[in-house]
C-alpha cells in the first residue's frame, strides 16, 4: 500500500509539477512578517503594533480625529447661511446697492456659509436661493457675493456697494419671482461660466454679501435666508 501512495505521488508530480514547487516553497530562515499598521496621535510618532504592542481601544494614543488620506469622491450640498435682517426703518434700494444688517458700514456683518466638509477642503458653488420675509416680488432682483475671508465694506445698508477685492470668487445673480403668503423666493446660478471653485484654507466657511440689483422695496426688520448648493 506504501509503495502504492508513493507511486500516485511520484504521477502526480510528474503530471502536476508545479503542486512538487508550491510543496518546496518554504520562507527562508529568520523571515519575519512585515506589520502594516502604527498608530499614534496627529503629529506624533507612529507606533507599529505587534504581539507585545497592540492596537489600544480606548484612550490613550487614539484620539477623535479626521484624517483625509487623498480626496476621492464629492458629495453634493445645501448650505443655509446665517439670516441676514435689514435695519427697522424700511426704504428703497437702488440697483447696485449693499443689502445688510446695518446702515454703519463697520457694523455690517456678511453671512457666514458652511460648505466644506472639512477644514481646508475643496468647495463649487453652482447655484444661490434667496428666500425672503417680504411676499413682493417686485423688482426683487439680487446678486450674492461670496469671499474665502470675511470682507469689509464702505457704506451700510441701502448705499452704494463697494467692498474689499481680497476673497471674491464668486458672484451669483437671482431673481425671486416666486410669492407666497409669508414669503417669497427664488434662485440663480453664476454670472460668469457655470460653478465657481476654491479650495478653502483651513477652514469650512466661506462669507456672503448682498447686493440689490434693481428699485426694490424693502421692509423694516426684512429678513432673508441666501442657501448656496453645489458640490464639495
Amino acid at each position: 500500500m506504501t509503495r502504492q501512495l508513493a507511486a500516485f505521488a511520484l504521477l502526480i508530480a510528474t503530471l502536476c509539477p508545479w503542486t512538487a514547487l508550491a510543496q518546496s516553497v518554504q520562507a527562508p530562515a529568520g523571515f519575519a512578517p512585515v506589520q502594516a499598521v502604527c498608530f499614534g496621535a496627529l503629529g506624533d510618532t507612529c507606533t507599529q503594533v505587534t504581539a507585545g504592542n497592540p492596537l489600544p481601544t480606548t484612550g490613550g494614543a487614539l484620539t477623535a480625529s479626521t484624517v483625509i488620506i487623498g480626496d476621492v469622491g464629492t458629495a453634493s450640498f445645501s448650505a443655509a447661511c446665517t439670516t441676514l435682517t435689514n435695519p427697522g426703518t424700511g426704504g428703497t434700494y437702488a440697483s447696485g446697492d449693499l443689502v445688510a444688517n446695518s446702515a454703519t458700514a463697520g457694523s455690517v456683518t456678511a453671512l457666514t456659509c458652511t460648505v466644506a466638509r472639512y477644514s481646508g477642503g475643496p468647495v463649487t458653488i453652482t447655484r444661490a436661493r434667496i428666500q425672503t420675509s417680504n411676499t413682493s416680488i417686485t423688482l426683487a432682483g439680487f446678486r450674492v457675493h461670496a469671499y474665502t475671508g470675511t470682507p469689509t465694506v464702505t457704506n451700510g445698508n441701502d448705499g452704494v456697494f463697494v467692498s474689499i477685492a481680497a476673497g471674491h470668487f464668486c458672484r451669483l445673480d437671482v431673481t425671486v419671482d416666486l410669492a407666497f403668503s409669508d414669503a417669497a423666493m427664488g434662485a440663480g446660478a453664476p454670472t460668469v461660466g457655470t460653478t465657481c471653485t476654491r479650495v478653502l484654507s483651513a477652514t469650512t466657511t466661506i462669507r456672503v454679501l448682498v447686493e440689490a440689483r434693481a428699485a426694490y422695496v424693502w421692509l423694516a426688520n426684512q429678513t432673508y435666508i441666501v442657501t448656496l448648493e453645489g458640490f464639495n
